[in-house]
């Protein structure tokens, strides 16, 4: 009885996590894409604002959530992962730092992990679709952008950036 209240508990904090953070990804969405729009143009934008309007004025109010597929993709297992990888790692770590750098320890470890397995490659995906328009429309979706990139660039082409990351 006490292993399945203990797994429902966890099953509920997961589910917890995920929908939190979805709700944050979704609110916080648009000003993503303005940021990241206005980073990769910036010599050609003048301000954020007319950044925003040209979104609005070009493409429209979906232009605010392009990249939003592979962001909400990458909450299930960032949170997943982050709550497994702290309890995988900080059992092996106790012997090899001082028991007060154990949590910040399993917590590099478990990030470096999520970046490598999943965070670089959807991030990349997602700054391809927000920066997509003048562009051929190879970006418009998830998976065409996989695909293009995949093809064009092949696997590494998914951690273009990883080592800024580190």
């Amino acid at each position: 009885v006490h292993s399945a209240f203990l797994k429902a508990m966890v099953i509920s904090e997961i589910c917890k996590g995920v929908s939190n953070a979805a709700r944050k990804n979704e609110v916080m969405q648009p000003a993503d894409v303005i940021k990241t729009r206005f980073q990769a143009r910036a010599f050609s934008q003048t301000s954020l604002w007319r950044t925003f309007a040209d979104a609005a004025r070009i493409e429209g109010g979906l232009a605010y959530y392009k990249g939003i597929v592979p962001t909400l993709c990458t909450v299930t297992p960032k949170v997943t992962l982050q709550m497994g990888g702290l309890a995988f790692f900080k059992p092996r770590c106790k012997d090899i730092v001082p028991d007060a750098l154990v949590p910040a320890t399993a917590g590099i470890l478990t990030g470096i992990v999520q970046a490598f397995a999943f965070l670089t490659p959807m991030e990349t995906i997602k700054v391809r679709q927000q920066v997509e328009v003048g562009w051929d429309g190879s970006y418009r979706t998830m998976v065409g952008t996989m695909r293009h990139m995949a093809a064009n660039e092949g696997f590494l082409g998914f951690y273009q950036g990883q080592v800024l990351w580190l």
